[in-house]
């Protein structure tokens, strides 16, 4: 606790205002996974797309989103996470692809995972996580 509280004290103007905007992106994601299909929320992501204004850090993108999670009220999953980061990303015309992975696990049960790729490269992600996770879905998202 006093780790974070020591890291939200030494935050910069920027970097509350990048919490701002991501703790509102997770929440609107968690929102849309609550209520609709997941192809109105790829959809949705298809929607915010625009084209790119500015240079944006990436990083700083998956960043505020990781900071957020971690100040979130509820537990949030890597679902919630990836669709907010996405959207952050489209939003500021960067494009990426939203990719869901499977595998069944030896109690026949079944182990997903979400997460975000620009250029084939997982952003929130291991690299090993297309190993780990066969792809069921990877939709590419881009003005």
């Amino acid at each position: 606790l006093q780790k974070r509280f020591r890291t939200l004290t030494s935050m910069s103007l920027s970097d509350w205002q990048w919490l701002g905007i991501a703790w509102t992106a997770l929440a609107r994601a968690r929102w849309r996974l609550a209520r609709q299909a997941m192809p109105e929320v790829i959809a949705g992501l298809h929607q915010a797309a625009r084209p790119q204004q500015s240079a944006v850090d990436t990083p700083s993108v998956v960043q505020a989103v990781l900071r957020a999670k971690h100040l979130f009220p509820m537990p949030m999953l890597c679902l919630p996470e990836s669709v907010a980061i996405a959207e952050l990303l489209v939003q500021r015309g960067q494009s990426c692809a939203l990719v869901l992975g499977a595998r069944l696990t030896d109690a026949k049960g079944l182990d997903a995972h979400a997460w975000v790729e620009q250029d084939g490269i997982p952003i929130n992600s291991p690299l090993s996580s297309e190993t780990d996770h066969p792809v069921y879905l990877r939709e590419q998202i881009a003005y």
